[in-house]
């Protein structure tokens, strides 16, 4: 069993994209998970407040994390060409601090690191557009997933906008006995609302109603036959075709 973010479990799962030739039909959902957004936001001083406007701007990018993947993956569909600049993530706060980069971006939804970095000079958070999202899915199938932030999230988010997104789920090899499952996914279920209550994006994100985020979200990955039990057992829910896995068919 692992966390991982829907987009990559998809690629994998299909053997697409970075899992090309390295399919893993294997893998099997157990729940919807949460979405959170990918803050892309640049420095007031570099006048930059659109996507077009990040093209040879220096930008810092994490290329250990999922959410840095996304962003690369994001921009390449749309075109955009900023100037990356490689380093972690505590360096990226201090890159911005410095100018050495006038680009970043982070995912999260009330991130602390993006407010330490507004306690200490003014920031933009860039909003995406449906239309940046199609051309994403339309370049990498199941990547391209949106949500809107409330206004005043951070200080520059002065009315509600569309950010990119990602949701994260958890996944589990088709082998893993079902009673085991069943047993994961309905401690997980009674206990959602105090899970959730811990951690801002699990609020923000509907981890609440993470049945039906697999619904909304289409997941595309089908759920594990311990999962599906569960969920018709409990909710008494009739499972989309897609999330039935092949060995219940």
């Amino acid at each position: 069993m692992a966390p991982g973010n829907s987009a990559a479990a998809y690629a994998a799962y299909k053997g697409i994209i970075d899992f090309k030739g390295r399919a893993m039909p294997e893998l099997r959902s157990l729940w919807g998970g949460y979405v959170t957004p990918i803050h892309i936001l640049t420095t007031k001083k570099s006048g930059v407040t659109s996507f077009e406007g990040l093209n040879g701007l220096p930008f810092a990018l994490a290329p250990g994390m999922t959410s840095g993947r996304m962003v690369e993956l994001f921009f390449d569909a749309n075109d955009i060409k900023p100037k990356y600049k490689y380093m972690g993530v505590s360096a990226s706060v201090d890159a911005m601090k410095s100018r050495a980069v006038q680009g970043w971006f982070k995912a999260g939804f009330k991130d602390s690191a993006i407010l330490d970095l507004q306690s200490m000079m003014d920031i933009n958070i860039l909003p995406v557009t449906k239309e940046m999202i199609e051309k994403m899915n339309d370049k990498y199938p199941g990547h391209g997933l949106s949500m809107t932030i409330p206004a005043g999230l951070f200080k520059s988010v002065e009315k509600d906008q569309l950010s990119f997104a990602y949701v994260l789920n958890d996944y589990c090899h088709k082998d893993l006995p079902e009673e085991i499952v069943y047993k994961i996914v309905k401690a997980i279920w009674e206990n959602r609302k105090a899970l959730a209550g811990r951690h801002p994006s699990l609020t923000e994100g509907n981890f609440e109603n993470l049945y039906q985020m697999a619904v909304d979200y289409d997941l595309k990955v089908p759920l594990h036959p311990g999962a599906v039990k569960f969920y018709r057992d409990t909710l008494k829910v009739e499972i989309p075709d897609r999330l039935i896995p092949p060995e219940m068919r």
